[in-house]
């Protein structure tokens, strides 16, 4: 493994990146690979088709879809967006701090409700043809939400430590807290290097 691929395994996020260099960030158009394109696709580079319905027009209610994608996304997205970088601040808050955080139990209720909305996106027709669309999206989704699932275990694990002000266990605690996020990480990392995401599979 060479430089290059060890920081494709140590940082999945990367498939993201290359979804997007791969597919772009929009398409509107069906685009089939060369065959001898396809013979030379690399471990991430998988061949895709934006699949589509037989007479449907290529910009046929995209917007319609996106609208909807919205209605039903806007939430899971916006969560998986901003709730990664708002459990590092709790985290370091609580280590700084060696005081625990009163946990209201809101953000686990977020997750709890965002999970059947994004299945749903996955299974939805015209919600589906919007990763068809933004390939991108589907690593996106995937590794934020499972970075938020990591760092939310994290945070319950420090947090159970400082609820006693005692340094042994708050040491002990602070080292299980990076101790899994280490193997959290590492089990992530070997996962999406040996099968990764560029796109949604499948058809409509």
């Amino acid at each position: 493994m060479n430089i290059v691929e060890f920081i494709k395994f140590a940082l999945p996020e990367y498939q993201i990146l290359h979804s997007a260099r791969l597919y772009g960030l929009f398409r509107l158009r069906e685009k089939k690979r060369a065959h001898s394109e396809q013979d030379t696709l690399n471990h991430y580079e998988q061949p895709f088709i934006v699949p589509m319905h037989g007479g449907r027009k290529a910009g046929g209610n995209i917007l319609s879809d996106f609208i909807l994608f919205l209605l039903i996304m806007g939430f899971p997205l916006y969560l998986v967006t901003t709730a990664p970088y708002k459990t590092i601040e709790d985290i370091l808050a609580i280590y700084h701090t060696g005081y625990a955080l009163i946990d209201s139990g809101y953000m686990m209720l977020g997750v709890i409700f965002s999970i059947p909305l994004i299945g749903i996106s996955f299974i939805f027709a015209p919600t589906r043809r919007i990763y068809y669309r933004m390939p991108w999206l589907l690593p996106f989704i995937i590794l934020f939400s499972v970075n938020l699932l990591i760092l939310s275990i994290s945070y319950l694990i420090i947090n159970t430590g400082f609820y006693v002000l005692d340094e042994d266990r708050a040491a002990l605690y602070s080292l299980f807290m990076i101790g899994q996020l280490l193997l959290s990480r590492l089990l992530l990392s070997i996962w999406l290097y040996k099968k990764p995401i560029t796109h949604l599979g499948g058809t409509l």
